[in-house]
């Protein structure tokens, strides 16, 4: 026992040396990776701040501007090397600039003569971050939860090529077509994730034709109701840069944000009913149709509030500005939150109708099982 402690010790020693050498030699090569990329990149070598000038608004709010002058090394493209200099103007808000610092690293735009440039910086150059942030998601994920994890962080990539090819599609297309495209993306991605968590079984079988009833269910009502009340409400001029029909793609972003909870649900309720059948337990089809409601009314109340949650984080900032340039609260809500609130519900009512359809579906394919035994 001591051995097999000892070598289980050594495994987790090697395994963990490999993920911390992956994360400083991946830090080292997206720092010094410029070379790969065709937009020029610049680091910033030197920085001149001037004095802070304090500005009011109307409705008092206090914040202040700041003019920089950044020196900049081109690391890339026709002037590697060569030192230009340019101007910054930011703020204490930073709501749409940027205060930059010794040592980050820039996109920028260089234009003019040889012996003249000019440079704009376009964006900070991030992929050092996203890298570090995507090792210690993966990192969190194989320690955790072992194979499960590397199958989930598998489903994760699938789901987001799928999207991104969605996205491709939806462009390339008849744009009044979104919403038949991204529900078919949402079978996909529904048929892939289940496949990847629970193999091919009744599980599988069980949570994707839940989910999917639950999902296209909730669609239906949340288009009914948009028909009845004439969309009265909601503000879909508030869905910035959009080019194309707003209803069908806000509709596409309805199912999507539906998907993840009503499957979360579903596979709680199916596992929870398929362990006690294989723990021997011998219940009847209505037993097993109250347990999985128990089980589903357990999970759905902190789920749905976690949707409000995280969409209401998200909206925050948006929220604080318009009620801080003098906007009432209604107003406030109504422009920032309405479309959100609306999808929050929806994604409520799916949750809510999870619960039944799994519960029921999941029993039958229970006691089938025993029957065919």
């Amino acid at each position: 026992m001591l051995v097999d402690r000892k070598q289980l010790l050594k495994v987790w020693l090697r395994r963990l040396l490999m993920f911390f050498s992956v994360a400083i030699l991946g830090g080292i090569f997206t720092h010094y990776d410029a070379g790969l990329y065709q937009q020029p990149i610049a680091v910033v070598t030197k920085v001149h701040s001037q004095k802070k000038q304090v500005q009011t608004d109307q409705f008092q709010n206090r914040d202040y501007s700041q003019s920089q002058k950044l020196w900049l090394k081109v690391l890339n493209g026709h002037d590697r090397g060569r030192t230009l200099t340019t101007h910054n103007l930011t703020s204490g808000s930073n709501a749409s600039d940027l205060k930059y610092r010794v040592g980050q690293q820039v996109f920028v735009h260089i234009q003019g003569t040889h012996s003249i440039k000019r440079v704009l910086i376009l964006d900070l150059k991030r992929d050092a971050v996203s890298f570090q942030v995507a090792w210690l998601v993966i990192f969190c994920l194989i320690i955790v939860m072992a194979k499960s994890g590397t199958l989930a962080l598998l489903s994760v990539l699938v789901n987001a090529g799928l999207f991104l090819l969605a996205i491709k599609i939806d462009i390339l297309t008849d744009a009044d077509q979104a919403l038949a495209l991204y529900c078919a993306v949402t079978l996909f991605l529904l048929a892939i994730t289940t496949l990847l968590i629970y193999r091919w079984s009744l599980k599988t079988i069980s949570v994707f034709m839940s989910s999917a009833a639950a999902i296209f269910l909730a669609l239906l009502l949340a288009m009914g109701v948009l028909a009845v009340t004439h969309s009265r409400g909601l503000k879909f001029e508030t869905m910035s840069y959009v080019t194309q029909t707003r209803m069908p793609l806000y509709l596409a972003e309805t199912v999507l944000g539906i998907l993840g909870a009503v499957m979360d649900v579903s596979g709680d309720i199916t596992i929870s009913l398929f362990e006690m059948q294989a723990k021997g337990m011998k219940l009847t089809y209505q037993q097993f149709y109250r347990i999985g409601c128990q089980v589903g009314c357990s999970v759905m109340g902190p789920l749905t509030t976690i949707l409000f949650l995280i969409f209401t984080a998200s909206m925050l900032p948006l929220m604080i500005l318009y009620l801080r340039n003098g906007n009432n609260l209604g107003y406030s809500i109504s422009m920032v939150m309405s479309l959100g609130i609306f999808q929050s519900l929806t994604s409520g009512v799916g949750i809510a109708l999870a619960v039944p359809i799994s519960s029921a579906f999941s029993s039958w394919l229970l006691k089938r099982q025993v029957r065919l035994k």
